[in-house]
């Protein structure tokens, strides 16, 4: 009897030690479907085309993508990421141009469903500025 209820309590402690672990609401692939940015006078898909795809493991992220105006540009780079609520911040490892690597950039992110909405800058309240850019993705996976 004594080895029943060993064995019992043994299996409830694996079992419960197995619980599966919580996943991050940004893991998965999302196709960009909309693009404004602050620095630039035009928006996707209305004034380009091309596209992006960006994609989150448990701790770092990944971007490729081209888009064409007048002309064609690359936009691609990787990185690691913290996410507290609605606070991201990425910490920029490598980035096509080479401008910001090192760099940790502040945005705020929100998922919706399917919707992935990223919007920055934000200052170290993170207060969002009034004159800001926002993309938006559709999750893939």
């Amino acid at each position: 009897m004594k080895r029943i209820i060993f064995l019992s309590l043994m299996v409830a402690l694996i079992m419960g030690s197995c619980s599966p672990e919580k996943k991050s609401p940004v893991e998965g692939t999302w196709n960009m479907i909309y693009g404004s940015w602050n620095s630039f006078d035009k928006t996707f898909p209305a004034d380009l085309d091309g596209g992006q795809i960006k994609m989150y493991t448990k701790h770092y992220f990944s971007h490729v993508g081209q888009f064409k105006a007048d002309s064609i540009m690359d936009n691609h780079g990787c990185g690691s990421y913290a996410l507290n609520g609605n606070q991201f911040e990425e910490t920029i490892i490598y980035r096509y141009g080479g401008t910001d690597q090192g760099e940790k950039i502040k945005l705020l992110l929100d998922v919706q469903n399917d919707t992935l909405t990223i919007r920055w800058p934000v200052d170290e309240n993170w207060n969002l500025a009034e004159n800001f850019s926002i993309e938006k993705y559709v999750r893939l996976d």
